[in-house]
């Protein structure tokens, strides 16, 4: 230290020493917070498992289709449903999904036509990650309403090609019953024949709001989760 540091320090007084001192730990603060909040976020990414994919069509070939493509189709076995909502932690998104094997219901072709659809979802069995999550049983009213419903409203059209075996994508409208609300809802839905089976895969865009469904609590102070997603379906459906 010079003479000149010497003399330049002995004419501040002590006071200004002890404020300036006092300032160290908050600007520390401030510069660590933001570090801190990257690596929450971070942790949250790298920890929380990776999201099922969304449910669609089996990748693997058909087989030729067997038996009239009229009639009622049931769903059998196999088949899942269940929501995808996009959560977040400081920027970092990751998809909370939902699932269950509690699916049944019926669609009845006519031709080239469907004239008539009804799923029904028990909501009571879905698990988030394979767990049994009571945050989203709270915010679905599973006690008060533990089933969910999907009626088709309007007559879809096909194609003379689905019968012959042709994956086919059709938006259908319908009425979603759930939380106690009916909304009218347009629906995403792929569907091809199978050998005697019919598998039919589909979306549809849920705002929470409309269904006066509440963000689950517990996500964090740092997370967050979106207002709307999607409810998931994928059926395998046998001709009675």
């Amino acid at each position: 230290m010079t003479q000149a540091d010497v003399r330049t320090l002995s004419h501040v007084p002590h006071g200004g020493l002890r404020h300036r001192r006092r300032r160290w730990p908050w600007i520390l603060a401030g510069t660590a917070l933001p570090v801190l909040c990257l690596l929450a976020a971070a942790v949250y990414f790298v920890v929380t498992p990776r999201a099922a994919a969304p449910l669609a069509l089996p990748r693997s070939a058909a087989a030729a289709p067997a038996g009239p493509v009229s009639g009622t189709w049931s769903v059998a076995s196999g088949s899942v449903a269940g929501f995808r909502v996009r959560a977040s932690a400081v920027g970092i998104g990751h998809d909370v999904v939902g699932r269950t094997s509690a699916v049944s219901g019926a669609i009845v072709l006519s031709g080239d036509w469907v004239t008539s659809a009804q799923l029904r979802i028990g909501l009571t069995g879905i698990r988030v990650d394979g767990r049994s999550q009571p945050q989203f049983t709270q915010s679905l009213r599973t006690r008060q309403h533990p089933v969910a419903t999907f009626h088709l409203t309007e007559v879809t059209t096909l194609s003379r090609a689905f019968s012959s075996g042709a994956v086919v994508t059709r938006r259908a409208a319908g009425f979603l019953f759930l939380n106690g609300t009916a909304c009218p809802v347009t629906a995403t839905i792929s569907a091809r024949r199978d050998g005697s089976e019919l598998q039919v895969a589909g979306q549809i865009p849920v705002e929470l709001a409309y269904w006066g469904i509440q963000a689950p609590a517990g996500a964090g102070l740092l997370g967050a989760l979106a207002d709307h997603g999607e409810a998931e379906f994928r059926l395998n459906l046998h001709r009675q």
